[in-house]
């Protein structure tokens, strides 16, 4: 039985021109709050970092240019001081934002502008530490001092796409990047200091803690974690691959699956339009995991992923409202099923699970899977 979604909310960021909705974060604390980035590209300034109450959507803060012209490129909340807000930008800056206060002044900077791109941020849920991609290097930076603590400059050869913590061994840090590599690096390890090292401050190259390399033979665009408890790592790639790993540690860097047509199905097809993979959800209630898809005019459909495939769960397409555009942006509110999506239509749209059908469409023909490879 197909599962029915309904659109629980619907706004139009605050941004001038064309800009769009490039990245979503969400209070996982709470799930009081969501923060979106929109930018307009090629432009200079303009950028808009706009915080939302939940479910109702309500602007609580609003900071434009909060990179200065250049473009910001990720966000993270603070897991334990859930009205603590880091963005990093395309101006080389980390900016922690307190979104209760007002203006345009972050909070503090803990990391000052720079030639170097910060492309994604991940803060670790003891609040300790703050990992950034820059370039083909991870560096972490200590949250409270502002100081980096480490510099991992020999585990990607082309630039990073993303980095995050794992959600449930805190000491595990996850990256990927153009090369195609997804690494994980124990921080524990990474940062246990010999006496040499502790005098200059920084823990120098070392190999100690690198605890899995994989080669997904594809540029990767993000990650995301599946169940037991995040044992299963999905990637995404530019071409928009979809590939299981596991991190468990009786089978650590073993291969679960690899969807490589779902952009292709029938049902996603809009004239001679192909549809798209927007990011992987898992609802920790149900248990179950979850692939967002999209076709160009707007409309997502939800699948539901195992290591067989991908079956259909949802066509999220709505007659009352929903996205007009394509949609580069999803974000998970705590476990009950809720997300929110972002998109080029600069619409941030809040579904929600329900027992009602109205406004979702019911497949009328029978869920395709994929073969485990």
């Amino acid at each position: 039985m197909a599962a029915a979604y309904g659109l629980a909310g619907q706004r139009r960021c605050a941004a001038s021109g064309g800009a769009y909705v490039v990245a979503l974060a969400a209070d996982q604390t709470t799930s009081a709050h969501l923060a979106a980035l929109l930018t307009e590209p090629g432009a200079k300034g303009g950028h808009l970092l706009e915080v939302l109450s939940v479910p109702d959507l309500r602007p609580v803060r609003s900071v434009r240019d909060s990179h200065g012209e250049k473009a910001p490129t990720d966000l993270a909340f603070c897991a334990r001081s859930p009205s603590q807000l880091l963005s990093c930008g395309e101006d080389g800056a980390v900016q922690l934002w307190d979104i209760r206060t007002g203006g345009n002044t972050p909070q503090r900077t803990i990391r000052q502008p720079s030639p170097n791109s910060v492309m994604s941020i991940s803060v670790d849920n003891a609040e300790k530490l703050c990992a950034c991609a820059i370039d083909s290097t991870v560096s972490v930076l200590d949250l409270s001092t502002g100081k980096e603590v480490l510099q991992h400059q020999d585990v990607h050869s082309e630039p990073l796409t993303c980095i995050r913590f794992h959600p449930s061994r805190h000491q595990d840090l996850i990256t990927a990047g153009d090369d195609g590599l997804v690494c994980v690096l124990d921080m524990n390890l990474c940062l246990a200091k010999s006496p040499a090292v502790k005098e200059s401050g920084i823990e120098q190259d070392d190999d100690t803690g690198l605890k899995l390399v994989l080669n997904s033979g594809e540029a990767v665009r993000s990650l995301a974690f599946g169940p037991e408890g995040g044992d299963l790592l999905c990637t995404l790639s530019t071409t928009e691959v979809l590939q299981l790993w596991s991190l468990s540690e009786r089978r650590l860097g073993a291969a679960c699956g690899r969807l490589q047509c779902l952009r292709t199905e029938a049902r996603l097809r809009v004239g001679e339009s192909d549809g798209y993979v927007v990011d992987v959800l898992y609802d920790e209630d149900s248990g179950r995991a979850h692939v967002l898809t999209g076709r160009v005019d707007g409309s997502l459909v939800l699948y539901h992923l195992n290591l067989e495939g991908a079956t259909f769960a949802a066509d999220l397409a709505c007659s009352t409202g929903g996205h007009k555009a394509v949609v580069r942006a999803v974000t998970q509110l705590g476990s009950n099923g809720l997300f929110a999506t972002g998109g080029e239509d600069g619409q941030i749209c809040l579904w929600n699970p329900s027992h009602s059908s109205l406004d979702v469409k019911s497949p009328q023909q029978p869920a395709s899977k994929r073969p485990r490879k």
